[in-house]
């Protein structure tokens, strides 16, 4: 089950928008996705093969993230992260964007606010679990 605590922080950072969130907020999507990845199927079914390693840089910030999504075990933190599969980077309300689901992350990258290196299926994978949980906690947080 996912907690309810962390649901309402959530809201309350999807209120206030993707352009206003610091390097913790995006740690709480990834902790969402962490919680949904152990119940929701649809989750489970994009990750099934996966070992997905991803590092994000915010450039602008001059700072660290990283997500490893094995199966549906979610493990994440800040700083660098060992070989990771693809990097992530833009400036922090950019990447944010991208993780709050408000900036579609290939209008992003064909802009050039966004630079990804390394494997691109692993990156369309984790966009792909992002819109999902997007989704999902947007249903979740009707009712809170």
């Amino acid at each position: 089950m996912i907690d309810q605590e962390l649901l309402k922080k959530l809201k309350e950072n999807f209120e206030r928008g993707a352009s206003q969130a610091k390097i913790e907020d995006t740690q709480l999507v990834f902790e969402f996705l962490k919680q949904l990845a152990q119940e929701n199927e649809e989750i489970q079914e994009i990750l099934e093969d996966a070992n997905i390693v991803v590092g994000v840089n915010v450039i602008d910030k001059d700072t660290s993230f990283w997500l490893k999504a094995k199966g549906s075990d979610i493990e994440y933190g800040t700083g660098k992260v060992d070989n990771p599969t693809f990097i992530f980077e833009a400036e922090m309300d950019k990447a944010a964007g991208v993780i709050f689901g408000d900036i579609d992350p290939t209008q992003a990258y064909m802009a050039g606010d966004l630079v990804i290196q390394g494997n691109l299926q692993d990156a369309l994978a984790f966009n792909d679990c992002i819109v999902v949980a997007i989704e999902i906690f947007e249903d979740m947080i009707q009712d809170l």
